[in-house]
């Protein structure tokens, strides 16, 4: 037995795969140490009304990585349709992932949009798997009223959030 002294490979000679029926500590034997948890995928973004109705759009893009309880998401959302969308509410994008954990404490990148004129700077929060729209850096949800009424509209998103346990 021997603590600390033992390498497994080195920069030249490494191995191809590792399965573990547990988890990885990493850094040190504490349970903040310990990673057992790690997967990526995709995920389908919604564009609907928080209090109904929902319209179309084209997903271009929408994937997932999850790191412990670490949420990075992705999506590129286009040809959102609001000439024959049938939202009621404030706009929000369901379906992310995960369920995230401390609900509207999480801030959402939206890094472009089309949606509106009237407010060139939109931002996000997260509540749920619901991604909640924002009007510039307030904290006044982005209306169905905010948006121009038109078809070809874009959204692209980016967020890291901490998923519920």
């Amino acid at each position: 037995n021997s603590d600390g002294l033992t390498s497994l490979g080195n920069a030249s000679n490494r191995f191809k795969d590792l399965f573990l029926s547990g988890g990885v500590y990493l850094g040190g034997t504490g349970a903040a140490n310990l990673l057992d948890d790690v997967e990526s995928g995709n995920w389908t973004p919604t564009v609907n009304g928080d209090t109904s109705g929902s319209a179309t759009a084209t997903i271009g893009n929408a994937t997932y990585n999850k790191i412990g309880d670490t949420v990075h998401a992705y999506c590129y959302l286009s040809n959102i349709d609001f000439t024959a969308d049938d939202i009621v509410g404030n706009i929000t994008i369901n379906g992310l992932p995960f369920s995230a954990a401390n609900n509207n404490l999480q801030s959402v990148s939206i890094t472009y949009q089309s949606l509106s004129t009237t407010f060139p700077s939109i931002s996000g929060r997260v509540t749920a798997s619901i991604i909640r729209l924002q009007q510039d850096s307030a904290f006044t949800s982005l209306g169905r009223s905010d948006c121009a009424n038109s078809i070809g509209r874009t959204i692209m998103v980016g967020l890291t959030y901490r998923a519920s346990a």
